[in-house]
């Protein structure tokens, strides 16, 4: 996954490598955001997630995305969402420790993010494959680091709304499905055909996904930071239950809200006391969820 860039023809002798031009738009765009809201958090004297593979692939980028009125709450917003699926993950891979065959982590629409390398305990006892589109496949070879040896790693390039991808990926073995920033973009439609193959693909496992309430959607203009990439989010779900009803296996395990990942240092201790009284109101607690169901 590593790679180095040369200086470009013009650049000075001794200026150092050349930054990566972007060329992305709407949603693959998207995660650059959130990986810019990983390297900040990183930067502070005491990080919350603590990606600390963030700011070396952002550096990488020749990238300018121009401040936002919203960008204090979204990038809190991402790193609070990193932190609980690297919980949750975690917490799969230490139900099923004891399996012989061990797991498969599918990792969705993964675009930059360093989940496979923040999370080190893995490599004894899972496959791990991440999965996104082509193009966003070729600059994660470019700028991310190779993982450590002796792990069961690969990249997929693949649209997750095709038919045939999940073909690809033995069904031998309990899945961890992760679906971080991605099912916000998906008609419904493909969110259910996505869900149907993923259960009638695995014998078992778990899906984790975070999800954006209808009210949401609909002023989806607000968040300036993704609203300016062009992209367009095009599902709100309100409840776990509505993915639920998707497939026969599926079982809610656990549905939280964002003032769930609000841990000291995220969020200063007055916003997070708003957060907890908001979170009792029924129009609030539909705004974006965490979600974990098993299958």
């Amino acid at each position: 996954m590593t790679s180095t860039t040369e200086p470009g023809p013009d650049a000075p002798s001794g200026a150092g490598p050349s930054k990566i031009p972007i060329d992305l738009t709407g949603v693959s765009e998207t995660m650059l955001a959130t990986l810019r809201a990983r390297a900040e958090d990183a930067a502070k004297p005491a990080p919350f997630l603590g990606d600390t593979w963030a700011k070396t692939v952002l550096d990488q980028l020749d990238w300018h995305h121009p401040p936002t009125k919203s960008d204090y709450y979204f990038n809190a917003f991402v790193v609070g969402r990193g932190k609980l699926l690297d919980r949750w993950t975690c917490e799969f891979l230490a139900e099923h420790a004891a399996d012989d065959g061990g797991v498969t982590v599918l990792h969705l629409a993964c675009g930059l993010d360093s989940r496979a390398l923040r999370i080190d305990d893995w490599r004894t006892r899972a496959r791990w494959i991440d999965v996104d589109v082509p193009e966003v496949m070729a600059l994660r070879r470019r700028v991310l680091p190779d993982l450590p040896e002796g792990g069961d790693y690969r990249m997929l390039q693949a649209d997750v709304t095709s038919a045939d991808w999940l073909e690809q990926i033995p069904a031998d073995r309990p899945t961890l499905v992760i679906m971080e920033g991605l099912l916000m973009y998906l008609e419904w439609d493909d969110i259910v055909a996505l869900l149907r193959r993923i259960c009638d693909r695995f014998p078992s496992g778990q899906i984790l996904a975070d999800v954006l309430g209808r009210r949401f959607i609909a002023r989806q203009s607000e968040l300036e930071v993704i609203s300016s990439t062009g992209a367009v989010m095009k599902t709100g779900i309100d409840s776990a239950s509505e993915l639920a009803a998707a497939h026969e296996k599926l079982r809610v395990r656990e549905e939280t809200g964002p003032w769930n990942r609000m841990g000291p240092g995220l969020f200063p201790w007055y916003l997070r006391l708003v957060m907890y009284i908001l979170s009792w109101m029924p129009r609030f607690r539909s705004v974006n969820s965490d979600m974990r169901l098993d299958f």
